[in-house]
């Protein structure tokens, strides 16, 4: 790797970083600025009527009502965009940290 090609990679792994940390802060601005809404949310009414007609034991009905909630809960999709984004940029920092010993001989 050149010196020249080692240099854009640093400057787009910045960018990166940069845009993480922005995305963090506006995330955590959002929490301040609408608590009630980020830290619950509702069941749909559908789900409502579902849970408050049955009784006794449902095991395998619940698993499905949560992964159901998991899978088309915005929350819940947003927090996986930001674990997926921070693996990714940890990945390439881990990367770029053991190129670097490389790239300077």
């Amino acid at each position: 790797m050149s010196e020249c090609q080692f240099q854009s990679v640093v400057r787009a792994m910045r960018a990166i970083q940069a845009n993480v940390l922005l995305s963090v802060a506006a995330f955590f601005g959002l929490l301040v600025v609408f608590p009630v809404n980020a830290f619950a949310h509702g069941v749909t009414d559908g789900d409502k009527g579902y849970i408050s007609e049955i009784s006794g034991v449902h095991i395998m009905p619940f698993i499905y009502l949560g992964a159901k909630h998991m899978m088309t809960g915005y929350d819940h999709l947003l927090f996986l965009f930001g674990v997926i984004s921070f693996s990714i940029v940890s990945r390439m920092s881990g990367s770029m940290s053991r190129c670097l010993p490389l790239a300077t001989l």
